[in-house]
């Protein structure tokens, strides 16, 4: 199968700390009880899961007990913490921002932006038909994600970008970047979602975050602390503001692979789109 995995967070080469392996089943979820069930999303008709006593980052599963996305979220007080620290005003909007929603889960107010790996639809009648088996099924039958109001698909051929992402770079271990609506100059709203290929094809998703954020010290995180000069490598071509904001307000990322091998993801100097599209 073309998506026969499910591993959140990038990790340096040589470290342990990435590349995490997620439950496909509530089964498996809690198995070992690190994910409870904490609410129920009824528009969507999911179940939602989540480490003990931490929000940050939501698992979806379907009414036949079935991975059906992931919610990646930042908990409001955390956002604009280095700003206060050095007295400047937080200017990045998550309030009037469509790609995140408000949310409280486990008592904590937070921005969330969600992934689904079933069309809206297909959830509502009650998900996929019988329970996934990871040696012959895919974790996900399509990726769908929510600039505005309405789930968009997205395109899992490189050769045909979804409407408004924008070619970044390739990096060791992520993939191919292409960015929402990278071009827009306006930093205050911008929606730092990324959708991630190998090789022509569709390998996973991404979010970044401006702000600071905190971890649970008794739970795993799967926040990244990325280096501004990393990513400056994998944006070369975004608006100066968003290296102003990073400076200012810091930032963070989160990757979400559905492929085995993300860590061997290599670039080769020879852009696989330059020869294949």
């Amino acid at each position: 199968t073309e998506w026969d995995s499910f591993k959140v967070t990038y990790a340096r080469p040589g470290s342990k700390m990435g590349y995490y392996d997620m439950p496909w089943t509530v089964t498996e979820a809690t198995s070992k009880e690190r994910w409870e069930k904490i609410a129920e999303d009824a528009k969507l008709n999911v179940d939602i899961y989540s480490q003990p006593d931490d929000p940050r980052v939501l698992l979806l599963f379907d009414k036949k007990g079935n991975i059906a996305g992931i919610r990646m979220s930042f908990l409001k007080e955390d956002v604009d913490a280095k700003a206060k620290e050095e007295g400047i005003p937080f200017e990045f909007d998550y309030e009037n921002n469509s790609i995140y929603e408000e949310g409280n889960y486990l008592g904590k107010d937070l921005w969330y932006t969600s992934v689904l790996f079933a069309s809206p639809s297909q959830l509502a009648a009650g998900g996929r038909s019988g329970q996934l088996d990871k040696s012959k099924d895919s974790v996900a039958e399509a990726l769908y994600f929510k600039p505005e109001e309405e789930w968009v698909q997205l395109s899992r051929e490189e050769c045909m970008p979804s409407e408004h992402f924008v070619e970044a770079n390739c990096f060791p271990g992520m993939g191919k970047h292409y960015f929402y609506e990278l071009d827009n100059p306006e930093c205050k709203r911008r929606k730092p979602f990324f959708a991630l290929y190998n090789e022509g094809r569709l390998i996973g998703v991404g979010l970044s975050g401006f702000g600071s954020f905190t971890r649970n010290q008794k739970t795993q995180s799967y926040y990244e602390d990325f280096p501004l000069e990393g990513l400056r490598s994998i944006i070369p071509n975004g608006p100066e503001c968003i290296q102003e904001y990073i400076r200012n307000y810091g930032l963070t990322m989160m990757h979400v692979f559905l492929v085995k091998d993300a860590s061997k993801i290599s670039c080769p100097p020879e852009e696989w789109r330059s020869t294949h599209c």
